[in-house]
């Protein structure tokens, strides 16, 4: 059962990289989008792939890495995007599947959100790389799903572990002692109406842009944020009428999610108009921005916190790195805002091992 779990997972993750390679070369592009066209084509001589020839990377190698038309070279991302995918399915597949023996239960629900969350910020750090631009359609959609995932769920992965979280959830149902008196009514109109004027503000927002977002800008913002918006709602409303059941819901780990997502854009927004201000530049993109939410909304308070320490670590060095051979300064920040949560979430308990040693280091000086 092992081995049919893992070897599925790793045919699954492949073809979720062909796709992610699809993703990442039409949705930045304008005429494009990853429906349409149909069919894959040569990025040289514009011939249409066959099905034989987009085996996701079995045709790469069994072809030499060139078109099989033009013989022209066909760079070896792609099939890196498929490996790499693949490799995280096996991955996440150990993590949640593996220890329920393969059966049907909750545990196949983490598999598939952190699977999808996965597959999204590997599209979304490939299109950073090159473009230099964090897309809506990925990043948006991941931060209205992931805080009623965690709070539906409540899984003990991800913003559950966030020490952080869980005291500011203490904190606050204490603060709140017997409630507001909102009832169960007041509270669900008071979340549909607020998240509905926050998405038709976005999608507003999105109209007076381009040509294409105008179409589809509401989709991916409005209704995403609509969805978020009406998970901070159902939280709070939740914690005004019943604090004392705040540990089912929203749950320590939905808390940290919308808190995490609060300070991530929080943190990143202050660092953008503090940087335009003192250097007459932006500091960090709106993207940025909107990325620090959804990685925020994965870490929870504390793991953003880590998050921005260590790309901006990862950051300086590879920067600097790269200015000393290139002569370049820009450097696009968004695959270093993901590393760093990656490490966030996966080594939280090292990190912690290493913050109480320097504590003791400066203690002992």
């Amino acid at each position: 059962m092992e081995v049919f779990v893992i070897v599925s997972a790793v045919l699954l993750g492949a073809c979720l990289g062909s796709f992610a390679n699809v993703c990442i070369w039409r949705l930045p592009r304008p005429g494009l989008s990853p429906a349409a066209p149909a069919r894959s084509r040569c990025p040289r001589c514009g011939a249409r792939l066959a099905w034989f020839d987009n085996v996701p990377v079995a045709s790469w190698c069994l072809l030499g890495g060139v078109c099989r038309r033009c013989g022209g070279r066909i760079a070896f991302r792609y099939t890196l995007v498929e490996v790499l995918t693949a490799a995280l399915a096996a991955a996440i597949a150990a993590e949640f599947v593996l220890p329920a023996g393969g059966e049907w239960n909750p545990a196949w629900a983490a598999f598939l959100f952190w699977l999808a969350v996965a597959w999204g910020l590997l599209v979304a750090a490939c299109i950073d790389l090159e473009l230099m631009l964090l897309p809506d359609e990925i990043v948006l959609p991941l931060l209205a799903v992931a805080p009623w995932f965690f709070m539906l769920s409540d899984s003990p992965f991800g913003p559950g572990q966030d020490t952080l979280g869980g005291a500011l959830l203490e904190a606050a149902a204490a603060a709140l002692g017997g409630g507001l008196g909102l009832g169960p009514k007041a509270a669900a109109a008071a979340t549909v109406l607020g998240g509905a004027a926050a998405g038709l503000l976005c999608g507003e927002w999105g109209r007076r842009r381009t040509a294409w977002e105008s179409r589809g800008h509401f989709l991916w913002s409005g209704v995403s944020v609509y969805m978020f918006a009406a998970a901070a709602g159902a939280a709070c409303a939740a914690l005004a009428a019943a604090p004392h059941s705040a540990a089912r819901f929203p749950g320590p780990a939905g808390f940290a999610a919308l808190v995490g997502a609060g300070a991530g854009a929080g943190i990143t927004g202050l660092i953008r108009v503090l940087g335009r201000r003192a250097f007459a530049q932006e500091a960090m993109g709106f993207g940025d921005v909107k990325l620090m939410a959804l990685l925020g909304a994965l870490a929870g308070p504390g793991g953003i916190l880590w998050t921005l320490a260590l790309a901006s670590l990862l950051g300086a060095a590879i920067g600097a790195a790269k200015y000393v051979f290139t002569r370049e300064r820009q450097l696009p920040f968004g695959p270093f805002l993901i590393a760093g949560a990656a490490a966030a979430v996966l080594g939280r308990r090292e990190l912690g091992l290493f913050l109480e040693w320097y504590k003791n280091l400066l203690a002992m000086g």
